[in-house]
């Protein structure tokens, strides 16, 4: 009989570490919003990526000039998700928009208790430096100068244009002062 209920007791054991030990627990999505800054005149922008197990909720936003924007992604497993971002073509003939492309990396990783925390790196194509926002200049450029002129720099920097001013309202009191005399003399 004892050798029959070590048998069982055994049996019982492999059985509890064999089907409960290794289950499974579903981890709970993440959201990541991935920032977006544009500077001077506003864009529209464009996140794509080729990981399978990953949701882009908004796959274009609009970001007004001086603010930022973002794009939302969800994920539900622990790992390195890469993206890209770049500009998407403005309709406004006299800005200029940066054609810049950013390659974003999100390192998910899980703490102690199994909850789920990120990283962002995004990097400017084409170079090494590590930022956490995309940042897009768009601008309107100044008119350039006639070729030939230069600008004469005098040293004067009081208004002209005051003094003309002030020299035409001048001479309009001395008019109308003069034409006053004249004409009580004429009386």
């Amino acid at each position: 009989m004892k050798k029959s209920f070590k048998s069982f007791a055994l049996a019982i054991c492999l059985m509890t570490i064999l089907f409960t030990g290794t289950a499974a627990y579903a981890m709970e999505p993440i959201n990541i919003r991935i920032p977006v800054v544009c500077k001077d005149k506003g864009g529209e922008f464009a996140i794509s990526t080729d990981e399978e197990n990953v949701v882009i909720e908004n796959e274009t936003v609009t970001v007004l000039g001086n603010s930022t924007g973002s794009f939302s992604v969800n994920v539900d497993e622990p790992d390195d998700y890469h993206f890209v971002i770049k500009q998407l073509a403005g309709s406004e003939k006299k800005v200029v928009y940066d054609k810049a492309v950013y390659d974003v990396t999100v390192h998910v990783t899980t703490d102690n208790n199994g909850a789920m925390g990120y990283k962002i790196v995004i990097k400017k194509d084409g170079t090494e430096d590590k930022s956490d926002e995309a940042v897009y200049e768009n601008y309107i450029p100044s008119k350039p100068d006639k070729p030939g002129k230069k600008d004469v720099v005098t040293g004067d920097s009081r208004e002209v244009m005051l003094y003309a001013f002030m020299a035409g309202a001048l001479s309009a009191v001395l008019l109308v002062l003069l034409f006053m005399r004249n004409r009580s003399k004429k009386d």
